[in-house]
Parts: structure tokens; C-alpha cells; sequence
């Protein structure tokens, strides 16, 4: 753990948004027990009703008066950090020992500005891993390093200079669905590369979604929420035709999350013992076009 000398002068911010969860407090101590030589601080933003959090010279609570949505407490904590470079990761999460040190060599290229990790998961809680699995997909340890399209925000890093040109997170969004593949969609628009470093290990806890009406909520969420039918982003993310129009994303439904499923276990470096998740999958990702379909019927994720 750093010293208080050490977190004057912090090299890394690493930002936690928080609201009542009962597993911020592995968050916490995987990150202390990082084995980064840089100076960290870490700034956990929202409301702790467990009073799990403690604050040290390592750690700041940033309290909110009241609830906010990730997004929010996000900005929050990028007005709070005092890092040459960024990094996020969600209070369900807890981080592999090498977690800041994997993301933290990509940096040495002064032509990296954005770098992000790979989700591990258990597997003992079956809609859990379900809902796991359809999410995160694409940021499996299995897969191999490259640019991605998009990354998720519980495991993301990235310079502080790129805040300044790109902006924060979007804090329309209401929820933890959408705003991170928003910010990383505008941070692409603006030419940086996402790199993908599958070394860097977020292993990630959800402890609420365990019901399939959670679980299809969710999904439905998430195509609602979209940047693929987001209408700012069609044009520069050729977003296919199918996806322009409402009618044809819900005829296409079927269609549409059988070929994401089939890629998953083609492309994505799928374990075997992920299989089992493939039929829930299969509906989530349905559920996820008839959310899709509502923005593109509305023409946009906020009309009612």
C-alpha cells in the first residue's frame, strides 16, 4: 500500500463509483494490493449505507447528497483526480494483482491514450454468468490483444489529457448501460485507438443480477441505450441497415442474436464451459433488439 508521501504526487487515478455495494470492499483491497511501483491514489464517488469504505492517505470518499447514476460519479472523481492517467473500475469488481501494472506499460508508447482489460467471471451462480457472459463477451482473458470498437468502463484506463479533448461521460444516462460505450464511441471519433490488453483481469461480482426478469431488463436496457442506434453515431459507425429502422430490427430479432451467439463461439475464444450460457444468451441478445427497436421507433433512448 502507498504512503502518504507517496499519494501527494500521484502518477495513476483510479475511479470507483459506488452505490451500497457489498463487494466494494474487495474492490478496495485489490486495489492496495496492487503490485505497481507508480504512486496511486484512488477516489471512491457515491453512498455507502454497509459503511464499508475507509478512508487513508491512499483513499478518498467522495460522498453524494444524493444517489447518482455511474456516469455521474465518474465526473465526479475525473474533477477529483490528480493522475497524469485514469483508470476505472466498478465497485463489483475486484482486480488481479498485475491489473494497473499490465495497463500501466502500454503507456511507455507515448502514442497510447487508452487501454483496456479483460472480465473473468465465476461460474457458480448460472444467470449470473449468463448475464456475465452476454456482456462481456468480447473482453474474455482467452481473447487476443488488439483495437477494439468499444470498451467497458469497469476495467478502462486512459490519459487525462483525452478528458480535455473528448470531454466526460455523458450524464444523461440514467443507469449503468450505455454511458461507457457512448464515452469510448467519442473518444474513437476522435481518432485515438482503444487498445485491448487482455492481461489486465477485472474479475467482476454482480450481486443483483440473478432473476431473468433482471437479466431481460437489463438486456432490454442495454439495446435501448446503444450507441448502434444511437442517430449521432449511425453514419460514423456504418451501422447496417437492419439496424437503421424498428421494423426490421424486430423482424431480424432472431436472426440478429443467433449470428452474435454463433460468433461468440466461432471468433470469441468462447470455453467450453461457458457453452451452457448460449440459449439464455441467445434470448438476452433478442431482448436486447426489441430495446434497440424502441429508440429507433422513438428516435431517441431518453423520448418517452
Amino acid at each position: 500500500m502507498a504512503t502518504a508521501s507517496q499519494v501527494e504526487t500521484p502518477h495513476v487515478s483510479v475511479i470507483v463509483p459506488n452505490l451500497h455495494s457489498s463487494v466494494v470492499g474487495r474492490t478496495l483491497d485489490s486495489l492496495h494490493a496492487q503490485d505497481f511501483s507508480e504512486p496511486f491514489e484512488i477516489i471512491v464517488v457515491g453512498q455507502d449505507r454497509y459503511g464499508i469504505i475507509r478512508e487513508d492517505a491512499q483513499t478518498r470518499f467522495i460522498v453524494t447528497p444524493e444517489p447518482v447514476a455511474p456516469a455521474a460519479a465518474r465526473n465526479i472523481g475525473i474533477r477529483a483526480a490528480r493522475g497524469e492517467w485514469l483508470a476505472f473500475i466498478d465497485a463489483d469488481g475486484v482486480a488481479a494483482p498485475n491489473w494497473l501494472s499490465q495497463l500501466a506499460r502500454h503507456y511507455a508508447d507515448p502514442n497510447v491514450h487508452v487501454v483496456g482489460g479483460s472480465v473473468l467471471f465465476p461460474d457458480e451462480a448460472y444467470l449470473t454468468l449468463c448475464d456475465n457472459v452476454s456482456m462481456f463477451h468480447d473482453y474474455l482473458p482467452t481473447s487476443r490483444a488488439h483495437e477494439q470498437a468499444l470498451l467497458p468502463s469497469l476495467n478502462l484506463s486512459l490519459r487525462a489529457s483525452v478528458i480535455a479533448e473528448v470531454g466526460q461521460f455523458d450524464e444523461r444516462y440514467p443507469l449503468a448501460v450505455g454511458e461507457d460505450s457512448d464515452f469510448t464511441t467519442r473518444i474513437r471519433l476522435h481518432n485515438y485507438q482503444l487498445h485491448f490488453e487482455p492481461r489486465a483481469v477485472v474479475h467482476h461480482y454482480p450481486v443483483s443480477r440473478n432473476t431473468l426478469a433482471t437479466l431481460a431488463h437489463r438486456a432490454y436496457n442495454m439495446g435501448r441505450y446503444s450507441v448502434k442506434v444511437d442517430r449521432r453515431y449511425q453514419k460514423a459507425l456504418n451501422t447496417p441497415f437492419v439496424l437503421r429502422h424498428w421494423c426490421t430490427t424486430v423482424l431480424a430479432a432472431p436472426v440478429l442474436a443467433a449470428g452474435v451467439v454463433g460468433r461468440m463461439v466461432a471468433h470469441n475464444r468462447l470455453e467450453f464451459r461457458y457453452w451452457k450460457t448460449l440459449p439464455v444468451v441467445f434470448g438476452l441478445k433478442w431482448m436486447w433488439c426489441l430495446g434497440a427497436a424502441r429508440t429507433l421507433r422513438r428516435g431517441s433512448a431518453w423520448a418517452n
